[in-house]
């Protein structure tokens, strides 16, 4: 299980009470590492920023002799339909499936329904009689194009989880009438095209996963600007941010507590655009210095950001740069002193070296990790080689560079 999940669930069970000036979700997080201090999780894993965990298995069976299952309809707060033909004959799957509003509206009491994975095409619009639900789990049901408009009525829903819902296009309009919204996971929606009106009026929104940057001034940039997001975000579209007069107003650098930012732009609607205006957008879009894990996407600037140094990305443990084919040189990748995982795929057609900067003693002190692909002029990895360079790296992988040499300080170790 992924221990934000859990937290947003024992919010939505009223398990979590205010404390101070703590976020519940910092509370919830104090909670999490009590009980893992007393060893009620096992096997912790942590995965690009997340941290996945098993209950023990004494736990797990005391909990599952203290279940019972005599709930009725009219009182039962949480329901989690899987997708297994055996679950059929308990009749909620086939129930969802066919979408009779009459169903849904049995469960009055419902505070979590967890509809993932389930091929689902479409949420009946009587989800919005269910006004005590908090917590809804729509991922992964990859067929789902849009939401009714009726969602937006359920004013105690605090998680709303979408990711992996790579049909969705857009979210409701009226969307930001969800006051009590503090996750909005919209992970892996490739297909959405822009935000819903005015989503900065969601004041205790803490996890967007995805912000589409739409044509209308209600849905730029800008509505980023005054939300305190945790985790992580993927920016799209952002050929659609007009000048970095715009790109400031998102305040990325402000926002402490977002450890992944992704930037992505879209090749559709820039003929016009110039390579000079693209880099000043991505200047104004430097983040805070706490930030672990960058990724820049189809950006087609003539240079990258000067941003990107040890000052700014002191922390950042992770860089991934795509399709940046305008970039002739890169940044100092090699001064960052955390850095573990770098991958460079079709980047200038020019570039004939990773690090071209003069040397120093160290250079990658801390990369593990170095994927590099489709480079058609690339040399080698430095320019200019010091006297020690990529020192614990264990994993390399180079794919469709003819023009690629392996130093021979790599060569002659042992992999």
């Amino acid at each position: 299980m992924e221990k934000q999940n859990l937290i947003s669930l024992w919010m939505a069970h009223g398990f979590l009470l205010s404390k101070g000036n703590l976020e519940l979700e910092d509370v919830g997080n104090e909670v999490w590492n009590e009980l893992y201090l007393r060893s009620f999780f096992q096997e912790i894993e942590v995965k690009s920023d997340q941290t996945y965990f098993k209950m023990h298995d004494l736990i797990h069976d005391l909990a599952t002799s203290l279940f019972s299952a005599s709930t009725s309809s009219s009182n039962i707060r949480e329901i989690n339909v899987k997708e297994y033909p055996h679950m059929m004959s308990i009749g909620f799957a086939k129930v969802v499936s066919s979408y009779s509003p009459s169903h849904l509206q049995k469960f009055v009491s419902l505070r979590v329904l967890n509809l993932n994975n389930l091929r689902l095409k479409h949420l009946p619009s009587s989800i919005g009689d269910l006004v005590h639900l908090r917590y809804l789990n729509l991922s992964g049901n990859r067929r789902i194009r849009s939401l009714p408009k009726q969602l937006c009525k359920l004013q105690n829903l605090q998680t709303l989880d979408l990711h992996n819902c790579y049909s969705l296009s857009c979210l409701p309009k009226e969307t930001s009438k969800l006051g009590s919204l503090r996750n909005l996971l919209l992970h892996g929606c490739y297909e959405l095209n822009s935000m819903p009106p005015r989503i900065a009026s969601l004041t205790c929104l803490k996890t967007l996963g995805c912000f589409a940057v739409g044509r209308k001034k209600s849905s730029q940039i800008g509505e980023l600007r005054n939300l305190n997001l945790y985790g992580s975000i993927e920016i799209t579209h952002l050929e659609r941010v007009k000048n970095d007069m715009d790109a400031k107003e998102a305040n990325l650098s402000a926002k402490e507590n977002l450890h992944s930012l992704s930037m992505r732009w879209d090749d559709v609607e820039r003929a016009h655009r110039y390579e000079s205006e693209e880099v000043e957008v991505i200047e104004a879009l430097k983040p805070h210095s706490n930030l672990t894990c960058l990724t820049i996407n189809g950006f087609r600037g003539i240079r990258l950001p000067d941003w990107m140094n040890h000052s700014v990305l002191k922390n950042v443990v992770s860089i991934e740069i795509r399709g940046c084919q305008n970039c002739s040189c890169l940044p100092p990748f090699g001064e960052l002193p955390c850095l573990e995982s770098l991958e460079l795929w079709s980047v200038s057609a020019e570039l004939e070296y990773v690090d071209s900067g003069f040397p120093t003693r160290r250079r990658f002190p801390s990369l593990r990790k170095l994927i590099i692909g489709y480079f058609d002029n690339l040399k080698g990895l430095l320019k200019k080689e010091g006297e020690e360079q990529f020192p614990v790296l264990e994993e390399m992988e180079i794919y469709r560079c003819p023009m690629f040499v392996i130093p021979p300080f790599l060569l002659s170790r042992n992999w």
